[in-house]
């Protein structure tokens, strides 16, 4: 009785909300695609005859909403990626540029501290009491600490940012170029490099300087009373140190 009394513009069964109905649509399948356990949207199929949706299309329906899902899945995941990407070379970008701006702006002063307590040490170390010249001691010591630090926040940002493609080099350039930058604390030491004739490797050449650089160099700061002795070799295949090799040297 209610339906009978509505006008026909209002009535539902003349005036249906429902577009696809206005449209003519006489069948309508809706299936949700899936991430996992959670819907992510929903493929709607129309057909303008009834019955169109049997058991066959329902299934091939139902894995092609799956397969839609799985590809969303993965493009959404590959986007997340590249972000994390962006962001991280944005990061390492900052990185380096801090490190770099850091090094720079403390190196100065640092270097005026240094050379001034040199001089003091030069001027007045004749004056000066056992207490006096280890207060000055400290202080030159401190101040090639901070340094030190320095370097190592450097090389830092740029290993982790500057990473280049391997190529064929000669190893042998890659160690004369870390000799040429330890020269300052090898002439300090008094210590003797010498080395064998080293092959070409596939390697980053800034990356293996470094690597060098940093052997030789620990190699002179851990050492005892006598000057350094550092020899830099290369054999093919084996152990890395032979039962025989002197582990210690």
């Amino acid at each position: 009785t209610d339906l009978l009394a509505l006008s026909p513009e209002v009535d539902p069964r003349t005036n249906p909300r429902n577009r696809c109905i206005h449209i003519g649509y006489q069948s309508v399948g809706l299936f949700p695609v899936r991430s996992g356990s959670e819907i992510i949207g929903l493929l709607q199929l129309n057909g303008r005859q009834e019955g169109r949706f049997n058991p066959e299309i329902l299934r091939f329906s139902e894995s092609l909403a799956d397969n839609i899902g799985l590809a969303l899945k993965r493009m959404l995941a590959e986007e997340q990626l590249n972000r994390l990407a962006d962001e991280l070379k944005r990061s390492n970008r900052e990185l380096e540029e801090f490190a770099q701006i850091t090094s720079h702006d403390l190196r100065e002063p640092l270097r005026a501290i240094s050379g001034f307590i040199d001089l003091l040490d030069q001027r007045h170390k004749d004056k000066w009491d056992e207490k006096d010249k280890r207060f000055v001691k400290f202080a030159a010591k401190g101040g090639k600490q901070i340094e030190e630090l320095l370097n190592g926040l450097l090389e830092y940002s740029r290993v982790s940012t500057q990473g280049r493609r391997a190529m064929l080099l000669p190893a042998g350039l890659a160690l004369k170029e870390a000799i040429k930058n330890l020269q300052k604390p090898i002439d300090e030491t008094g210590a003797s490099i010498t080395f064998d004739e080293l092959p070409d490797v596939n390697a980053d050449g800034m990356q293996l300087t470094r690597v060098f650089q940093s052997l030789i160099d620990n190699a002179i700061k851990f050492r005892d009373k006598e000057k350094p002795q550092i020899h830099v070799g290369c054999q093919k295949g084996g152990p890395v140190c032979p039962p025989e090799a002197d582990t210690q040297g």
